[in-house]
């Protein structure tokens, strides 16, 4: 991870703290405007080249913005909008200033886990089909959404071209179903699968999901903390 001051506190860097607050208490709303939106600028740049690294994790504190140092209407009128410029550019980097349709396979207990407590809708995704080959879950509906068949998918995928799989499925069911989506033009997957995706289809995108290996690498942050501990 890593990270960079957000626009207030860059500009405040900038100028020296204490001629900026200064600034800011008499009443020079302008320069001081225009010092965050070049700082802004600064931020975004360096985020970009962040991202371009391949970060998984940002930060942009505005520790300048303390409740200590500046009063609410201060933070409304100067920090709060530089801030949401600075998420904003972010969020179309990242893409998530579009929205993606996302199918889900496989409505077992982590597959209705996954579609009943995800928010895909805050995440840049909106999930428009749930898929399973058990037609017991056949019409049970999640998130107002059916469970439909399986074999009715390459026909949901001809009308609604989805742009995403999430894959909740068993990693020996997993080769079949990929080839169906792929041929169905899907090329995107979060997959919860333990199947390798990459390897055996290297140009599409995939996002793995190990719980398993989650759930130990936690152990053993439990573990040192408790040597460390004694």
């Amino acid at each position: 991870g890593g990270g960079f001051f957000g626009p207030f506190t860059m500009a405040a860097q900038m100028l020296g703290v204490e001629d900026f607050m200064v600034e800011l208490m008499v009443g020079e709303e302008e320069d001081v405007m225009k010092t965050i939106d070049f700082a802004a600028e600064i931020v975004i740049a360096y985020l970009e080249d962040l991202i371009d690294c391949g970060l998984d994790l940002i930060t942009v504190p505005e520790p300048a913005a303390s409740g200590d140092l500046i009063r609410p209407s201060d933070f409304m009128k100067f920090v709060l909008p530089a801030d949401v410029k600075v998420r904003d550019r972010l969020a179309e980097i990242l893409g998530l200033d579009k929205t993606y349709t996302a199918v889900l396979i496989g409505a077992g207990n982590l597959g209705r886990a996954v579609a009943g407590h995800m928010s895909f809708d805050d995440r840049g995704f909106r999930l428009i089909g749930i898929f399973d080959v058990d037609p017991l879950y056949k019409g049970i509906k999640i998130r107002g959404l059916p469970i439909l068949q399986d074999s009715m998918l390459p026909e949901f995928c001809a009308a609604s071209a989805p742009d995403m799989a999430v894959l909740c499925i068993p990693s020996e069911a997993a080769p079949t179903v990929v080839e169906q989506l792929i041929g169905c033009g899907i090329r995107n997957f979060w997959n919860f699968s333990h199947y390798d995706i990459k390897r055996d289809h290297p140009d599409v995108n995939v996002e793995n999901v190990h719980l398993n290996d989650s759930l130990m690498m936690l152990s053993y942050t439990i573990k040192n903390r408790q040597d460390e501990a004694k």
